[in-house]
């Protein structure tokens, strides 16, 4: 979650630093006071954000340095909302407003996503330091991204694949009652076809006695039977009988 607000919220601030604030300090007299209230609550942001990372997750400083933020936030949008935005659209033509928009968009494609506070909140000195670090920060997303999916993976697996870290897993297929009834299941199946081809063959061939083979006997028939062959003595071979459907 706080990777998520990171990526939200710094390139959304650095694309502003760049872009926007530098064109509201050249088209009103007041600029220069507006802008550096706004960048003074930047500032602060990027300070709380790399403290609180540095806390663990439960402590009690983690929670009130997150509320802080919060509530920090909150400021920042009204004041750019309320009071920056509305002056700057007052002071710039259609043309300027559809301009500044894209080049807005596209520092905030291509800027930092992580909290940087010992960077210059202006230019030239943020847009200087913005190639290496945007190549840092978005490597550091993709390793967290890859190392998140790799985690649900293996926690959505089914509970028998998963064993402790460190630990070898056995490469036994566990036997159960489930597995032993399946073959038992498909044991009956066999017979039962065994059983229609003799059926058959004692309805189509002459009445001549054979033997079945001892391997048949012993795998499917618990008790011996008398088929008909259509030649003499010879033994009816598994092949030859049996031919599952």
């Amino acid at each position: 979650m706080l990777n998520d607000l990171c990526r939200l919220v710094f390139p959304h601030a650095f694309a502003e630093e760049v872009v926007l604030w530098p064109a509201l300090r050249r088209r009103l007299a007041d600029g220069e006071q507006l802008t550096l209230e706004v960048e003074k609550e930047h500032q602060a942001i990027n300070e709380l954000f790399t403290s609180l990372e540095k806390l663990g997750v439960d402590s009690p400083e983690h929670h009130r340095l997150f509320d802080e933020i919060v509530h920090l936030l909150r400021e920042d949008v009204r004041d750019e909302e309320d009071v920056l935005l509305p002056r700057l659209q007052q002071a710039c033509t259609r043309e300027d407003l559809i301009r500044l928009g894209t080049y807005w968009q596209a520092v905030r494609s291509t800027a930092p996503t992580r909290p940087h506070p010992v960077v210059a909140r202006r230019p030239p000195g943020n847009a200087l330091s913005a190639l290496p670090l945007t190549v840092l920060d978005r490597s550091r997303d993709l390793l967290d991204a890859a190392a998140r999916t790799r985690r649900t993976l293996v926690c959505s697996g089914p509970p028998d694949e998963r064993a402790p870290r460190g630990r070898r897993r056995s490469r036994r297929a566990p036997t159960s009652p489930d597995s032993r009834g399946a073959q038992g299941h498909a044991d009956l199946r066999r017979l039962a076809d065994l059983r229609k081809l003799t059926a058959a063959a004692r309805r189509t061939a002459p009445a001549r006695p054979c033997r079945v083979s001892a391997h048949l006997r012993k795998q499917f028939c618990p008790h011996p039977f008398r088929v008909r062959a259509e030649s003499g003595d010879q033994q009816v071979r598994p092949s030859a009988t049996y031919r599952p459907t």
